[in-house]
């Protein structure tokens, strides 16, 4: 990262500046990102990410049966690519913000014991 500072304004200003920016970039993303992009994205056998998707669940279902969990809840579910897809007898819940996101799991991922909110 380079700083400049400019006259009479002093550095944290720019620094705050650079970060309303990077989070307008990212606003822009997830704003026209559809869940069938991204799901097509990260979601699909041939994607760079489903290693560590499949590894994810893996752990989170050994780390349910070891430890005896009640209940794994996902936050920032998105298209519920992780908690929609864990074969186990815990009944698990997904939470995103973004409600066509939710409504991509709830028609992708519907079962007993897994629900999206």
């Amino acid at each position: 990262m380079i700083i400049v500072a400019e006259k009479e304004k002093p550095l944290f200003e720019i620094e705050k500046q650079e970060t309303a920016e990077t989070e307008d970039s990212e606003r822009e993303v997830w704003e026209f990102m559809t869940p069938s992009a991204w799901f097509n994205s990260i979601g699909l056998e041939g994607s760079i990410f489903a290693s560590t998707y499949q590894e994810t669940r893996r752990q989170i279902q050994e780390t349910a049966k070891r430890n005896g969990h009640d209940v794994i809840i996902e936050v920032g579910c998105g298209t519920g690519d992780v908690v929609g897809m864990l074969q186990t007898d815990v009944p698990c819940i997904g939470i995103d913000i973004n409600q066509e996101f939710v409504n991509f799991c709830v028609e992708k991922y519907q079962r007993e014991g897994c629900d999206f909110f």
